[in-house]
């Protein structure tokens, strides 16, 4: 299946990471984002409430960056995780990445579908979900469980890659994502799936569009933040009481 297929059927976009990246994915997201991206995901961490205890949901956790970040800011309380991802092999590198860790008894590690939650409504804190969201086959599907799944006042996180306003930084962006990581990429797995990552960037709403979609979900509230000159968002959204 090549990067159009992909492109036009995103319910596909985990056999990606299952065939083609998840071995070698957390050295090439440092390779790639310079480490920016762990950086981006502390700043989501401390982002959320401070309240202790938090029930939080992560979609698209892949390796578990997500909870180890919100681990490390949070660790003077013990939060509980549900973490789904329909890769089965991000899943195994995040279980034993986590075996016999502090963290592994506060997990929930799962397969599942963000569109299809087999989840009860109403429950969590939160909902993370970093570079996920813009490879959901359908978006608004998922962010209509994402609605269903968190309490009343609850807030969701989104953390993407966006692209900045400046024309210059835009085009610094867009000429590295589009040929040197396929071509870092490439050196350690397949350049091909990463050429994917730079147009699914590109091809989806970010800034207001994507506030603009947040809202239309039925979230309120809704802001961005932005991480290194606009190279990195974190959008903000809460269910109504």
């Amino acid at each position: 299946m090549n990067v159009n297929d992909i492109l036009n059927d995103k319910t596909k976009t985990w056999s990606i990471f299952d065939r083609e990246v998840s071995k070698s994915y957390d050295l090439i997201s440092d390779l790639i984002s310079l480490r920016l991206y762990r950086r981006w995901c502390r700043g989501l961490a401390r982002a959320l409430p401070s309240q202790p205890g938090l029930n939080i949901l992560d979609l698209a956790c892949g390796t578990g960056l997500i909870p180890m970040a919100i681990h490390e800011e949070r660790s003077d309380v013990e939060d509980r995780y549900t973490c789904v991802d329909l890769s089965e092999e991000m899943l195994d590198i995040f279980r034993r990445k986590m075996s016999g860790s502090t963290l592994e008894s506060q997990l929930n590690i799962q397969r599942g579908d963000a569109t299809d939650l087999t989840l009860e409504s109403d429950q969590y804190d939160v909902v993370t979900m970093a570079c996920g969201i813009r490879n959901v086959g359908d978006t608004l599907a998922g962010l209509s469980e994402i609605a269903r799944v968190l309490k009343p006042g609850g807030a969701v996180y989104f953390l993407e890659p966006s692209i900045p306003n400046s024309r210059i930084l835009r085009a610094i962006f867009l000429a590295y994502f589009r040929y040197i990581v396929p071509a870092v990429a490439g050196l350690f797995s397949n350049g091909d799936a990463y050429r994917y990552f730079n147009r699914s960037v590109e091809n989806f709403p970010y800034g207001d569009g994507f506030i603009e979609m947040i809202e239309s979900a039925g979230f309120v509230r809704c802001e961005m933040r932005h991480f290194t000159l606009g190279a990195g968002a974190l959008y903000i959204g809460y269910k109504p009481e």
